[in-house]
């Protein structure tokens, strides 16, 4: 039953790439790179407080298909 409804269709991933499933509720592959980049992260909650000068980025995706999507 499961496979009958995911079946046929693409939704977004967890990434925010889009994941596509076919009739028979395989998808294909979808692989992405990421690398601890410059970047200034700052997150500010009431009992916490964090900077951080260097942060996890996309630096390439790979997705089979029809319209790849480049980061």
């Amino acid at each position: 039953m499961a496979i009958s409804f995911f079946g046929g269709f693409s939704f977004p991933g967890i990434t925010g790439s889009s994941i596509k499933m076919d009739q028979n509720g395989d998808s294909e592959g979808n692989f992405s790179v990421a690398a601890l980049k410059p970047y200034h992260y700052v997150y500010n909650a009431s009992m916490y407080n964090f900077t951080c000068e260097y942060f996890i980025r996309p630096v390439a995706g790979f997705q089979q298909g029809e319209n790849p999507v480049s980061c």
